[in-house]
């Protein structure tokens, strides 16, 4: 029974690494068309004219490409490419450029198959369509249209999902397959390529050719057909002063690089042409903005153009919108009051048909950009609203006051002695009395129910006039003012205004007189009888407010001018105060009595005193203790009959201490501390109480990603230390993302993205290694967790597990005999010496596709490679080592 045993060291020639795919060492030429870049003019366009989608063949990889090379697939050695599915495709057949490699005229069996995509991005399950064409040797001096070859799938294939084209042989003549430039890095980056290795798919950034990453895309182009359509809406109704941005619903291949080419050029937005109508310009894009300059309904039109790879700008397609403007604010004017029996016309301003309404109906009452109402009584009401077919503006309420049509006024007379001013009085149902010296015309004298003349020596009449917010009445009433032959007495004297506390009860009002008269006192201007006879009267007010008394002094014959006194009953203010507050030490305490009239002393004690403040708002600090003022709450003359006690306490709020901020590794969580000496520690994400996270000495964050900033203060009750900051220092974790190739079968190298740091390999069989870069040797087939843990220079560990599978290695490995082979010097160009503990067998270097390149004797389990005669390009090579009972790889 024979053992097999893989060599854990590779026969390696120096200058190159060889892999497990070939590139063909040929020039390969493009000499194949493109379209040209044009751009339609589209405007005349219309719907009669729609799409019209021809077949396609997706040339997205030979648009990419700088230059081409092309890469062997044989048996166990297949490709593939990616495709998306933006929407339902029709995959019809394939292109893809290839010849034989052979000088033997071979001819080989290429197999093209269509699978769905895993979530890794490469085949699932069986192929869904499988087609196979006959390649033969012609190479036609590498020109793209010698290499094309062509197949149609038996039945199409259907899909709105991504899938793959694979291409693949099981012969083991090699075929040549035309990508673009992997050295290059044509594929960009994208990772649309893919390749099997043992029958096991990789990705084209995991698999290279002589060390260099296959970053390319294969030529293996799909026949698709799919349609197109132009589709779109805009917000009906818009406001012109914005900019209007349509939502683009078109069909997505549109804008897909693989589909559509002037994706592929960066020159998208040309496959969407915008027309806003008259007096716009034409504009492209996928959401075109457009800001008109007035307003106007528009006919909005959409055209999208397909820039195939193949079948050119034949696929359009007519998309339109019919949007109205929304009428603006509407403004209107309306002459106010109106008085009432009269109508009045209102004049409204608007881009669009007015509608007027009263105001409980929705049905218009007329339309036009002026109204005229009815004969008005009374306030009334209307709404307006501007409409352009179905868009409106908003509704606006018209009040139109209404002011009553006062009545003639009716007027008191007045007679008086000669040199004594007359009283004369009038009255109105509305508005106000305006006095005037003509019935037309004239001079305003005064307003006023009361109107006091100067002194008259000769009788004299005067007019009312009633004014109700510019509705007058009908005509002016006339009033006289008689004046007898007989001097008046000198007017009495008294204080005209005075300000009495309605709690003080009754008060005393004087008045006095030069002469002898009487002093009579009056509750009306001219006329009634006397109140009280004498210089002092006595007022015992029942209510706050204004009275007026008129005085007037008589001597018996002849009275004086009737003096008019306005008494003002007031009281003080009624002020809830609060019998104690606290005062935080350090901070200041508001008092703060507000919405009254008035004010409030503060008095060091409940009766007599010093008055400490006089105001209704007072900042107290510094108070050295506690402390009670008396509040005694005033207005005018009028102030409370008791004085309140405010009983103020110092309290502290608390000193901080040990305030400990942290710093940790990004996603850790953070322990943040502090002490206080009074009341609690309050913790929060902003310097404010609206924001408070956590209560105690130390507060655990959640997980943190950058550095953060938290506050900490010592609240006592309602008292509240000074605010500090904590910071915690986030150290940004290093990276662990790493990248691996498949180098030969169970040979893979990893790499850590980023240099500089500590790492740690875990590769999942029990091996590890510390350094940047790595190569192993798998020895069983099998999933494997590669696990790479960094630590930078900042202490912080970072992790990244990745699972590869390991196929294709020939039975188990028997570790004790991979000590027992030695392989020196590895790698070499010169002389390469094998000791192995095979006493006497055979030995062969065989490169990566099994093919034996040289043979010698083992004798006495030693033997010499000479690189040089044997011919050895650089690369990778495997050593079999055999005898009849026993092999080593």
């Amino acid at each position: 029974m024979k053992k097999y045993i893989l060599l854990s060291a590779y026969l390696i020639i120096q200058l190159a690494t060889f892999a497990q795919f070939q590139v063909i060492p040929v020039n390969i030429t493009d000499n194949l068309t493109k379209p040209s870049i044009t751009f339609d003019n589209l405007k005349s366009k219309s719907s009669a004219q729609p799409k019209s989608c021809d077949e396609d063949t997706l040339e997205y990889a030979r648009y990419k490409a700088s230059s081409f090379q092309a890469i062997s697939i044989s048996d166990g050695f297949a490709l593939g490419q990616y495709y998306d599915a933006p929407d339902s495709v029709e995959i019809t057949g394939a292109t893809f450029y290839g010849w034989v490699i052979s000088t033997s005229n071979d001819k080989v069996d290429i197999t093209v198959r269509i699978y769905e995509v895993g979530t890794d991005s490469l085949p699932t399950g069986s192929a869904v369509r499988t087609k196979t064409i006959q390649v033969d040797t012609t190479f036609g001096g590498g020109v793209l249209t010698v290499l094309r070859k062509s197949l149609t799938f038996d039945t199409a294939f259907i899909t709105d999902r991504p899938y793959l084209l694979t291409i693949s042989s099981t012969n083991s003549i090699r075929t040549g397959i035309v990508c673009n430039g992997f050295a290059a890095g044509d594929g960009s980056g994208e990772n649309l390529m893919c390749g099997t290795v043992s029958n096991i798919w990789y990705r084209g950034l995991n698999l290279n050719i002589s060390g260099t990453s296959l970053d390319c895309d294969l030529l293996l182009e799909p026949h698709v057909k799919y349609e197109t359509y132009a589709d779109f809406s805009l917000a009906n109704c818009y406001n012109y002063q914005d900019s209007l941005v349509p939502n683009n619903v078109s069909s997505p291949f549109l804008k897909h690089r693989m589909y559509n080419r002037y994706m592929s050029y960066g020159l998208g937005q040309y496959s969407y042409y915008w027309y806003y109508g008259a007096g716009t310009s034409s504009l492209y894009g996928e959401n075109a903005k457009q800001k008109l300059a007035y307003p106007s309904n528009r006919n909005v039109m959409l055209i999208t153009t397909m820039y195939g790879y193949r079948n050119g700008a034949n696929c359009k397609d007519t998309a339109y919108q019919q949007i109205d403007y929304k009428p603006s604010t509407l403004t209107y004017f309306v002459d106010t009051p109106v008085c009432a029996g009269n109508s009045t016309t209102i004049l409204a301003s608007s881009d669009a048909q007015v509608y007027w309404y009263e105001n409980s109906s929705s049905l218009p009452i007329d339309s036009g950009k002026q109204f005229t109402t009815p004969i008005l009584t009374g306030n009334t009401n209307y709404k307006i609203q501007a409409r352009n077919k179905s868009c409106s503006s908003s509704v606006k309420q018209i009040l139109v006051a209404v002011a009553e049509q006062p009545s003639t006024p009716i007027t008191i007379n007045d007679s008086i002695c000669l040199n004594a001013k007359a009283n004369l009085s009038a009255s109105a149902d509305y508005g106000q009395i305006i006095w005037w010296t003509d019935s037309l015309g004239g001079t305003a004298v005064d307003t006023g129910e009361v109107y006091i003349t100067d002194v008259l020596q000769y009788s004299k009449q005067y007019y009312a006039e009633a004014n109700n917010r510019g509705c007058i009445s009908s005509k002016r009433a006339i009033t006289f003012a008689n004046v007898n032959a007989n001097n008046a007495p000198a007017d009495p004297i008294t204080n005209e205004d005075s300000t009495i506390c309605i709690h003080d009860g009754t008060t005393e009002l004087t008045a006095t007189t030069i002469s002898s008269s009487n002093i009579l006192w009056y509750s009306v201007a001219s006329g009634g009888t006397p109140l009280h006879n004498g210089s002092a009267y006595s007022f015992t007010p029942t209510k706050t407010g204004a009275t007026i008394f008129y005085v007037e002094a008589y001597d018996g014959q002849c009275a004086s001018t009737r003096v008019q006194k306005r008494v003002l009953v007031w009281n003080f203010p009624s002020v809830t105060i609060q019998d104690k507050d606290t005062l935080c030490i350090g901070d200041t305490l508001n008092v703060i009595y507000s919405n009254f009239s008035g004010s409030i002393r503060w008095f060091d004690q409940a009766n007599g005193g010093v008055t400490l403040y006089d105001n209704d708002t007072v900042k107290l600090f510094n108070l050295s203790g506690n402390r009670i003022f008396y509040l005694e709450p005033y207005s005018l003359v009028c102030r409370d009959t008791l004085r309140h006690p405010l009983n103020i306490s110092e309290l502290s709020p608390g000193i901080l201490s040990n305030i400990k901020g942290a710093s940790i590794c990004s996603n850790e969580t953070a322990t943040l501390s502090a002490a206080t000496t009074d009341g609690s520690v309050i913790w929060m994400s902003q310097p404010n109480l609206s924001t408070i996270v956590s209560t105690g000495n130390s507060y655990t964050t959640g997980s943190l990603t950058s550095n953060s900033e938290y506050f900490v203060a010592s609240k006592n009750y309602q008292c509240l230390s000074e605010i500090n900051s904590v910071m915690v220092a986030v150290k940004p974790l290093p990276s662990s993302s790493y990248n691996y190739q498949v180098n030969t079968i169970g040979n893979f190298s990893f790499t850590a993205d980023n240099a500089g740091l500590i790492y740690a390999w875990d590769l999942g069989d029990g091996t590890t290694k510390n350094t940047r870069s790595v190569t192993h040797q798998y020895t069983k087939n099998g999933n494997f967790d590669v696990v790479l843990t960094t630590t930078g220079t900042n202490g912080c560990l970072a992790q990244t597990t990745k699972s590869i599978k390991v196929a294709g290695l020939t039975n188990a490995i028997d570790d004790k005999d991979l000590i027992n082979t030695i392989i020196w010097p590895n790698p070499s160009n010169d002389i390469i010496h094998v000791s192995s503990n095979l006493n006497n067998g055979h030995l062969n270097v065989m490169d990566a596709f099994g093919k034996i390149i040289e043979s010698k004797a083992l004798i006495n389990g030693k033997a010499d490679i000479d690189v040089k005669k044997a011919n050895l390009k650089a690369g990778i090579y495997y050593l079999k080592l055999s005898t009849d009972i026993e092999t080593q790889f």
